[in-house]
């Protein structure tokens, strides 16, 4: 039924998108970045203080679905609805210890014509890598909704994907599904003041997810639900420049994160997540040149308040538009 769901809810997509006229780059009429078509690559790392062995299949997994989300936010919230149709594909390397998936996705969008304001539509993603001596291929799709109001945006994500790791009689396989969801609002200056260097809001963020695992050894079936509610408030600054032709955007974030069901969250391997209270610390920067070729760095801390453990995110990618 699963299946049946998922392969359908990709048709009723690829219906929704089939009338994309790819064409339209090649007219003389459209300037350099408003053809609505797109290439981007990343570069993902992942590092942390635990050792090898204390880490589990389950935190690298983790770590995969909330990037492959807050890349597609970062995507819409730097996105110019202006452009009715979007098609974006990517490539990103992702490296956490010794899992290093490579993801390829193509990303279709339709913003509301009337407004300008809120974007919809689906990313598709191939995951395929090792772990240790394992190999992964994983197969994901993402159905989002972004609206942006001038001081205030929200994004709404549904997601679900399956994977398989085999080493030659091992064979595990793995279907998760969920959903994200993002609030930002700005602190409008009659309550804080006016700042000359960056423009502060607020936000929240929540991901619900479940992941579940099934064991195929000594043709011995098993499977284990491990579920995760994890949210995060947070303050987030952003200040504009434009140097020449030159957009640079530079951010910092800070944040109280809580996973909610630690017992539930490592059910595969019978742990409890000793990490439940974190604080999030964020600074990036993207350089936008002519609305064609973009450049964006980040650096993120996570910092467990209850245990010594940190893991912290290194992403760099350029995108371009045609």
């Amino acid at each position: 039924m699963k299946k049946l769901l998922f392969i359908g809810s990709l048709l009723l997509s690829n219906l929704t998108f089939a009338d994309i006229d790819l064409s339209q780059s090649y007219s003389g009429d459209i300037l350099a970045g408003y053809s609505g078509i797109g290439a981007s690559t990343n570069y993902i790392r992942y590092s942390t203080n635990k050792k090898i062995e204390d880490l589990n299949f389950l935190d690298y997994k983790y770590s995969y679905i909330n990037s492959l989300n807050k890349q597609l936010v970062d995507t819409l919230e730097n996105d110019n609805k202006e452009i009715e149709k979007i098609v974006i594909v990517n490539y990103t390397k992702f490296k956490f210890e010794k899992y290093d998936p490579n993801i390829f996705s193509i990303l279709l969008g339709i913003s509301n014509s009337h407004d300008n304001k809120s974007r919809a539509g689906f990313k598709l993603n191939f995951g395929n890598g090792k772990l240790n001596d394992f190999k992964e291929r994983d197969y994901s799709g993402q159905f989002f909704y972004n609206l942006k109001y001038t001081a205030s945006e929200f994004n709404f994500i549904g997601f679900l994907g399956k994977n398989e790791i085999k080493k030659d009689e091992i064979k595990e396989k793995g279907f998760y599904y969920g959903i994200y969801g993002k609030y930002k609002q700005n602190i409008l200056d009659k309550y804080i003041g006016y700042f000359d260097y960056l423009e502060p809001s607020f936000f929240i963020d929540t991901t619900i997810q479940r992941y579940n695992t099934e064991n195929n050894k000594d043709s011995k079936k098993s499977k284990i639900n491990n579920s995760s509610v994890n949210s995060t408030l947070g303050l987030e600054g952003n200040k504009d420049f434009v140097i020449d032709n030159a957009n640079i955007k530079a951010s910092v974030k800070t944040g109280y994160n809580r996973e909610f069901l630690e017992k539930k969250k490592y059910k595969f391997i019978n742990k409890k997540d000793d990490s439940k209270d974190n604080i999030i610390g964020e600074l990036g920067i993207t350089i936008t040149y002519n609305d064609f070729i973009g450049f964006n760095t980040s650096y993120q801390i996570k910092k467990s308040l209850n245990t010594s453990d940190y893991i912290d995110k290194v992403e760099i990618g350029v995108k371009f538009k045609f």
